[in-house]
């Protein structure tokens, strides 16, 4: 999930919807939620294998939207800057701890 958005960023850079910075919070989710279901320490290669499917559907959902032109959905769920600039620096914060 680190790599996908700044490839993407790169690809269509004037996109407001696209923020690299929040990604971390999503990242924070994604590990927590999977360690509640698998636990790295006992089944590694099981909690591989789940946040790569993750990945994966994540990955393939994002392009669907892109493929069938519903980035307009957005207007309805759209951030404002204030808003992602919280997510950031709360994700900070936490990382930070």
């Amino acid at each position: 999930m680190s790599v996908v958005p700044p490839l993407m960023y790169a690809l269509i850079g004037t996109s407001r919807e696209i923020v690299i910075g929040s990604m971390a919070v999503v990242w924070l989710l994604l590990s927590s939620m999977v360690q509640k279901l698998i636990d790295p320490a006992i089944d590694p290669n099981g909690y591989r294998s789940l946040v790569f499917t993750a990945t994966l559907f994540t990955g393939i959902f994002q392009v669907a939207l892109r493929l069938f032109r519903l980035g307009f959905l957005m207007g309805f769920i759209f951030l404002s800057h204030a808003a992602i600039v919280g997510f950031m620096a709360g994700a900070a914060i936490i990382i930070g701890l």
